[in-house]
């Protein structure tokens, strides 16, 4: 079992409410490859072609509010408020800010404070907007570059860090891309679960 602790004990849990709010009003995060539940999901995929051979996977990222990199979340939020067209003051105003609440990560649980080392915790406002970022660069990082292994993706669609793929290339390297996309950030790690023509996923087979 998995201890869940109320996060509204933390002395940052009202402020991470403004930095999670402004960004989503003063930014132009988009990401093709993020839903926001089933049924947008089936209207993505239901006039897709299947291609023989091809096969279901579905791809999570372990532990991923305390274990996806700040640092180059940080940096990918920098990019994406510049590219918005804001000011180089405001900017920096919000990253100080940012930095405030992801510094302070404490809470009380039984008596006993603890302080997040890495990470977010989950009942952070501001952990499913900085996973969101973090998984968008992630996912551009892979697809842009043309990496060769990921030429057996067919689609790749995504809630949040749980991930819907369509495979078609030799079910023999699939290891090979779960070591290649575990290989891009030290604490990010995914887990792979090889399907077929059915697969659970939003906790129901597709």
């Amino acid at each position: 079992m998995r201890l869940i602790v109320s996060y509204v004990s933390s002395s940052t849990y009202k402020l991470c409410k403004y930095p999670a709010n402004w960004f989503m009003t003063n930014s132009n995060l988009c990401s093709s490859y993020s839903v926001k539940n089933s049924t947008e999901l089936i209207d993505h995929i239901k006039d897709l072609s299947v291609p023989p051979n091809s096969i279901l996977i579905s791809c999570d990222v372990s532990s991923m509010y305390t274990c996806f990199p700040l640092g180059p979340t940080i940096q990918h939020v920098t990019d994406i408020l510049e590219k918005s067209g804001l000011i180089q003051p405001i900017i920096d105003e919000f990253l100080n800010l940012l930095n405030v609440c992801i510094d302070h990560n404490i809470c009380k649980f039984d008596n006993n404070l603890y302080s997040f080392q890495d990470g977010l915790p989950m009942g952070s406002p501001l952990a499913p907007q900085m996973a969101e970022i973090f998984m968008n660069a992630f996912e551009k990082r892979i697809f842009t570059f043309y990496y060769p292994i990921v030429t057996s993706i067919q689609y790749w669609f995504r809630y949040v860090d749980d991930v819907l793929c369509l495979w078609t290339g030799p079910h023999k390297i699939l290891q090979n891309f779960l070591s290649f996309i575990n290989s891009l950030y030290r604490t990010t790690k995914f887990t792979l679960e090889v399907g077929g023509q059915h697969i659970n996923f939003f906790d129901s087979p597709r």
